[in-house]
């Protein structure tokens, strides 16, 4: 969060009049008490990585208010898609792909996977639109799945339709949020976007390009 404001310092004094778009996560809201929970719902963070991202919301939204800046926030949801390396869905890739055990920890956690080139659009469209500075807005796609569910799709596009996963299984990490579904519903009547990419579609790119030799960081 000191970084963050160091950043919104810099932009306060030396901005030219460009937006600033803080790019942040759906972990703000901790474990919401149901799905399909808009922007107003309360920041609840349950780990130490989504206190960090709530506390830089906040200093956003005041920087937006008290200075009245244009800053906005891009709340993303589970992003992957190729170069974007060292979260879950690239991983159980790599793992398919060599035939090594996907390490699970739970599985019954819901996600919503949203490609990157969907969330480009999105931030971009929050960027550019007038009059929506202070505002967030969640980008998340419109389907869900369980982990379990993911690692069972992913393994047959790497392995071929009726193909059974190899897995170890662990328990919940702590603090682990068990439902990430937000609604879309305010970007999509406000900026007329909503995600393009399937899950199934976005694997369609990313496998091909992991297959391809492209290693995980």
């Amino acid at each position: 969060a000191v970084n963050f404001l160091t950043s919104l310092e810099a932009f306060r004094r030396f901005g030219s009049g460009q937006a600033f778009v803080y790019c942040s996560t759906g972990s703000v809201y901790g474990e919401p008490d149901s799905t399909d929970y808009p922007e107003t719902t309360s920041l609840r963070p349950s780990t130490p990585y989504g206190t960090s991202k709530a506390c830089a919301d906040l200093y956003a939204q005041l920087y937006a208010s008290f200075f009245e800046l244009p800053v906005r926030i891009v709340r993303y949801n589970n992003i992957y898609g190729p170069r974007k390396w060292g979260t879950a869905v690239p991983t159980f890739i790599q793992r398919a792909l060599q035939q090594e055990k996907i390490i699970i920890e739970g599985g019954e956690q819901v996600r919503t996977p949203t490609f990157v080139l969907d969330s480009v659009e999105a931030t971009l469209l929050v960027a550019r639109a007038p009059g929506i500075d202070g505002e967030a807005f969640n980008v998340s796609a419109r389907s869900s799945c369980s982990i379990n569910e993911m690692v069972d799709t992913i393994w047959q596009k790497v392995n071929g339709i009726g193909s059974e996963a190899s897995i170890e299984r662990r328990g919940y990490r702590p603090g682990e949020i068990m439902v990430l579904q937000p609604s879309v519903a305010k970007i999509h009547q406000r900026l007329n976007w909503e995600a393009q990419f399937t899950f199934s579609q976005g694997l369609d790119i990313l496998v091909p390009y992991l297959r391809e030799g492209q290693a995980v960081s």
